[in-house]
């Protein structure tokens, strides 16, 4: 990506209703790289019409699509959304860090990387808000942005120097990280229990024997747990090895393997908040307790309801799996159009309700209502 002869990627979508680009798109973003993407087929061109949208990305629409269809989506991106482009400045609130290199660090890639990382996206799809993809070298770009919570995925291996960056970077300003197994265990000398206490800042043991990856929950009024009940499982149902366990004082225990050994924690300072999950495949229910607990935004409150594609500054995408009314919460009062017809709904907002039809696509043109300005009063005004 950081090459000067690369000037854009086009790549497939993984699924036919794959609700977010098969790129990292944060890092996209980061180098101004324009992304193309390709829906797998012409049922998926009007959710894939709504990821570009939404992502400010290209589209390559198969050659078997409505025409009716074409003519809508090429007016969407070829009228008022991408004039606006500009000004559709990213909302993120969470980052999801990948590293492409993970594979050559395990032995179970076959089946363990497409469970980190396409599993995590599936279900972070799922939470309701917004998120951007990146690589593990984005820690090191000028421009990589601050966010409130940051997920990582297949950390197995992290140098020196990036650990002294997730130190700078998540240890303050009330951050909050989430660390999947196996929490970064392995670094420039081999794996070392040390390695992965430093980024997580929690005290680490590693199991050399296997032990099952799933994780019984164990505290049920923890923010992180809310709506869970004790002895409900997460992660996947799979032994690896080496495991790892969870052996903090200070550290709030929320889950625990077969060996009633914990392996999923939670530790909060005064500056920042650090989960361990000593496991693979966080279902949405949890993932969404520790991002709305760490005061993001949620768009889609109610999973249940529909998904969000995604949203900036000006635009917002919402499908449903099984039909029915969604509800989208707007962080504050917004104009809101139609983004297929440009039909202005209505002029100041916070949530909007519209009935989809299964696998059918809402996308929004959302303009923010700036707050009224306080009129000053000179200190020796008289009453």
């Amino acid at each position: 990506l950081d090459s000067e002869d690369v000037d854009f990627i086009a790549n497939r979508a993984s699924s036919e209703d794959a609700n977010y680009p098969n790129i990292a798109m944060g890092s996209m973003l980061l180098r101004e790289k324009l992304f193309i993407h390709a829906p797998v087929n012409a049922r998926g061109a009007t959710t894939g019409a709504a990821v570009a949208v939404c992502n400010q990305s290209g589209l390559i629409l198969p050659s078997d699509t409505d025409p009716e269809a074409i003519e809508q989506i090429c007016a969407v991106m070829g009228g008022g959304l991408a004039a606006n482009a500009k000004s559709r400045a990213r909302t993120s609130q969470v980052a999801v860090m990948v590293d492409p290199a993970a594979s050559l660090y395990t032995t179970a890639a076959n089946w363990l990387s497409p469970l980190l990382v396409n599993d995590s996206l599936e279900q972070m799809c799922a939470v309701g808000t917004t998120f951007d993809v990146y690589g593990m070298s984005d820690l090191f770009h000028s421009k990589f942005p601050d966010r409130k919570v940051t997920l990582f995925l297949e950390t197995f291996y992290l140098s020196e120097a990036e650990r002294r960056r997730v130190d700078a970077r998540y240890k303050r300003s009330g951050k909050t990280s989430i660390w999947l197994w196996p929490l970064g265990i392995i670094g420039e000398e081999g794996i070392s229990l040390e390695n992965g206490s430093q980024v997580t800042g929690q005290k680490l043991r590693i199991e050399t024997t296997e032990v099952n990856l799933r994780a019984r929950v164990a505290e049920a009024n923890d923010p992180c747990t809310w709506g869970m009940h004790i002895g409900s499982s997460i992660g996947i149902d799979q032994p690896a090895s080496p495991s790892i366990t969870i052996n903090d004082k200070v550290s709030t225990r929320l889950g625990a393997n077969s060996d009633n050994k914990t392996n999923f924690a939670v530790r909060r300072s005064e500056h920042w908040t650090s989960v361990a999950v000593a496991t693979a495949g966080l279902p949405s229910s949890v993932l969404r307790n520790i991002i709305k607990d760490a005061g993001c935004h949620l768009f889609v409150a109610r999973p249940e309801e529909g998904r969000l594609i995604q949203a900036d500054a000006r635009t917002v995408a919402v499908t449903s799996v099984r039909g029915g009314t969604v509800t989208i919460s707007l962080p504050g009062p917004h104009e809101v159009r139609d983004g297929w017809t440009g039909t202005p709904l209505t002029r100041e907002t916070s949530d909007i309700s519209v009935r989809l039809n299964p696998g059918q696509v809402a996308l929004f043109e959302i303009r923010a209502i700036p707050k009224p300005r306080k009129e000053s009063v000179p200190k020796d005004a008289g009453e």
